[in-house]
């Protein structure tokens, strides 16, 4: 906010015939945004990936989907993957790259997924994930993964082979036989 107030300052400094003022304005403004959309896109991007840094824009969200779809469908080969439960950034990056059909149960609550009947929420099974990464799980999160007929861990590098290592802790809740 402090420099907010140094476009008066431009206006003063650029003086001249009205066109050509509003001319170097709009030039200014375009190229100001032009470097500031280049500098972010370096930063979160291939500066990022070479430092190591745990970018959002380079977070391994197919990757780990894909790694998370194939473990279920080796447990679970009779039905698609239908439910996730998992913090809501993790839980919604494999939902999205999993399929339309996917849905989160996020951090175990269906205060926070109002989008679950929990009276049959979980009859078609559910694949419970958390990584200690962000804090750990939430409380019922947990209790899910304990309630879990197979659990295992995998781990998923954030972009590069020395980025932060992401721990994944996975669980499934085969589907019941009340599954439509």
């Amino acid at each position: 906010t402090f420099f907010v107030l140094y476009g008066y300052f431009v206006l003063w400094w650029l003086h001249g015939p009205v066109q050509t003022v509003l001319r170097r304005i709009v030039v200014l403004v375009v190229a100001v945004h032009i470097v500031m959309a280049a500098g972010y896109a370096l930063g979160r991007g291939p500066l990022a990936w070479h430092a190591a840094r745990d970018s959002r824009s380079l977070f391994p969200g197919e990757r780990i989907s894909a790694s998370m779809q194939k473990i279920w469908a080796e447990h679970v080969p009779s039905h698609p993957l239908r439910l996730v439960a998992s913090g809501t950034y993790l839980g919604g990056s494999i939902a999205i790259h999993a399929g339309r059909d996917v849905r989160v149960f996020s951090n175990g609550s269906y205060v926070q997924s109002p989008w679950l009947a929990p009276d049959h929420a979980l009859d078609c099974g559910v694949l419970v994930v958390y990584t200690s990464l962000w804090g750990g799980p939430a409380p019922a999160l947990l209790d899910l993964h304990a309630r879990a007929t197979w659990r295992g861990k995998t781990s998923a590098h954030w972009s590069s082979e020395k980025s932060t290592l992401i721990d994944l802790h996975w669980g499934i809740i085969p589907p019941g036989p009340d599954c439509r």
